[in-house]
C-alpha cells in the first residue's frame, strides 16, 4: 500500500535469462527444433553464455549439443585459448571440435568467411540441424550502423536476422551486459579477445568511437531499436507489394510442380527492386534464402536470358527460362518412370508413371471420360502397344511428313521440364502412334473402312 492508502502495483523481479530464452524459442519453434545443434563457441562471454543457457534448457527442448571452435590464428595466444575452450566444453560433457585456419587471414571478412565455412562443414559432418551463434542486440545495432555507413537499402536496416538457413541467433533480444551478469552470478569464466577493441577493424572503431559519440549526442538503444522496427515495417510493406506482383505474374497450370512459374512478359514490367523481392519470396517459399549475389543473378537472368537457358542460384535452387516462363525450382531430380504395356485382345485399364506423374489409361473398343482419346484401326497396330515418355530420336508421321517429337513439342511450346511427362503411345514396331494431347499419327486418323474394327485409348492424369 502507498502512504495515501492506495494499492500499489507489485514489482516483479525481472525474468531470468533462461525464462526469456525459453519464451523466445517457444514463440518461434523453427528456430531450435529438437535434434542436434552445433554451438559456435569462441570462449568470449557471449558464446559462453549461449552454451550455458542452451545447456540449462537442453532436456526440455530435446537438444543434443555439440560445440565448435575456430582458431583464426591471428594472435600468439590463440592456441592456448582454443585448448581452454575445449577443456571447458569437456568439463560440461559437450563434445567440441577445434580447427585452426590453414592459411593466414588478414581481414574481418576473411575471418568471417573462414569461420562460417568451418561451421557449415562441421554441422554437415555432425548431422546438426542448426548452428547456434551468439550475436546479441548490440551486435544487431552495430550492424545497422555499419550498413548505414556503407550505404544500404531497407533490408540492411533490419539488423541481423534470427535465422538464415541453418544459422540461428537465439540471443538477439539480449544485451551483452546481462549476459556477463549471468555468467558472473554463476561463477563462470570467459576469455576476452583484445581484437574486439583493435581500431584497425571497422567494428571496433564503431564500437569504441562512433557509438559513444552518437550516445553523447542523444542516440539511445531505443533509437536503434526504433530504426530496426522502421526497417522491419518497410520490409513487410515491400514483401506485401512483391507478393501481389508475384500473384499477378505467377503462371498456374495443371503441370506445375515443385516450384514457381512466372510469366516473363509480366515480370519484365517490374523494376529491379520488385523483381528482387519477388524472387526472394519464391525462394523463401521453397525453403531457400538467396544471397545478394544470387538475387542479382536471378534478376539479370529474368531480364536477359534466352529460352532454354538456366542459372544456379545456390543451395540446389535453379532458375530456367522456358519460352515466356521463368521456372524457379530445386534442381531437377528424375522421378519414377513406369511404362505400360497394352495387349492385343484384352480391353482394360492401367496406369503409367512418367517422371513421377501418374496417368490413368483405358483401352478397348470405346473409352469414355478421359482427358485425351484417340482411335485407331486395329490393322494399323502392332501389339503389344506401350505407353511411355518421349525418347531421343522419336518421330511421328503427320500430314506434312515425318517430324521429330522434340520439334513438335517445341512448336507446341511445351516447356523442357514438362516434356518427360508427355505420354507417347508406340507400337511393337517402335512406330509412334500418338503424342497424347498433341498429335495422332496419320495412319491412326485415316481408318481404312467403316467396317474395320477400331481400337481406342484414353489417357488422363491421375
Amino acid at each position: 500500500m502507498s502512504a495515501e492508502g492506495r494499492p500499489t502495483a507489485e514489482r516483479r523481479p525481472p525474468a531470468s535469462l533462461e525464462t526469456r530464452l525459453r519464451g523466445a524459442l517457444a514463440a518461434d519453434p523453427t528456430l531450435l527444433p529438437p535434434g542436434r545443434v552445433l554451438v559456435a563457441v569462441s570462449g568470449g562471454p557471449d558464446s559462453t553464455a549461449l552454451l550455458h543457457l542452451l545447456l540449462a534448457l537442453r532436456s526440455e527442448l530435446d537438444l543434443e549439443l555439440r560445440a565448435a571452435h575456430f582458431d583464426h590464428g591471428a594472435r600468439a595466444a590463440s592456441r592456448e585459448e582454443s585448448a581452454l575452450v575445449a577443456d571447458a566444453c569437456g568439463a560440461l560433457d559437450i563434445p567440441c571440435v577445434v580447427r585452426r585456419a590453414d592459411r593466414p587471414l588478414r581481414t574481418q571478412e576473411e575471418f568471417r568467411d573462414a569461420r562460417y565455412a568451418f561451421l557449415h562443414r562441421e554441422a554437415e559432418r555432425a548431422g546438426a540441424r542448426r548452428i547456434a551463434v551468439a550475436h546479441h542486440r548490440r551486435d544487431s545495432e552495430e550492424t545497422v550502423l555499419t550498413n548505414l555507413l556503407r550505404g544500404t537499402g531497407w533490408r540492411g536496416l533490419t539488423g541481423i536476422p534470427a535465422r538464415r538457413g541453418r544459422i540461428v541467433r537465439p540471443l538477439l533480444e539480449f544485451e551483452p551486459a546481462e549476459l556477463r551478469s549471468y555468467l558472473r552470478a554463476r561463477g563462470i569464466r570467459w576469455l576476452e579477445d583484445p581484437s574486439n577493441h583493435d581500431r584497425t577493424y571497422t567494428r571496433a572503431r564503431l564500437r569504441d568511437v562512433l557509438l559513444p559519440t552518437l550516445r553523447a549526442a542523444g542516440w539511445t538503444e531505443e533509437a536503434g531499436r526504433e530504426l530496426a522496427r522502421c526497417a522491419e515495417i518497410a520490409e513487410r510493406g515491400l514483401d506485401a507489394r512483391a507478393t501481389r506482383l508475384l500473384e499477378r505474374a505467377r503462371v498456374r497450370t495443371p503441370q506445375a510442380h515443385d516450384g514457381a512459374q512466372i510469366a516473363r512478359s509480366v515480370a519484365l514490367d517490374y523494376d529491379r527492386v520488385d523483381l528482387a523481392w519477388m524472387v526472394r519470396i519464391v525462394a523463401r517459399g521453397l525453403g531457400f534464402r538467396l544471397s545478394r549475389r544470387a538475387t542479382r543473378a536471378s534478376v539479370d537472368f529474368i531480364r536477359t536470358a534466352a529460352s532454354g537457358r538456366g542459372v544456379e542460384l545456390g543451395g540446389g535452387l535453379r532458375a530456367a527460362r522456358e519460352f515466356d516462363r521463368i521456372v524457379i525450382a530445386p534442381g531437377r531430380v528424375v522421378g519414377e518412370d513406369r511404362e505400360l504395356s497394352i495387349a492385343a485382345t484384352v480391353d482394360g485399364v492401367g496406369r503409367v508413371v512418367l517422371d513421377g506423374r501418374r496417368f490413368d489409361v483405358e483401352w478397348g473398343e470405346t473409352v469414355d471420360g478421359a482427358a485425351w482419346t484417340a482411335s485407331f484401326p486395329r490393322s494399323a497396330l502392332t501389339f503389344p502397344l506401350r505407353v511411355r515418355a518421349p525418347r531421343p530420336g522419336d518421330r511421328i508421321r503427320t500430314e506434312a511428313g515425318t517430324r521429330k517429337i522434340k520439334k513438335l513439342l517445341n512448336e507446341r511450346r511445351v516447356p523442357r521440364s514438362e516434356r518427360p511427362r508427355v505420354p507417347v503411345v508406340v507400337g511393337a514396331d517402335r512406330v509412334v502412334l500418338w503424342v497424347a494431347g498433341h498429335s495422332i499419327a496419320v495412319p491412326g486418323r485415316s481408318a481404312a473402312s467403316r467396317d474395320e474394327e477400331s481400337f481406342a485409348i484414353g489417357i488422363g492424369e491421375h
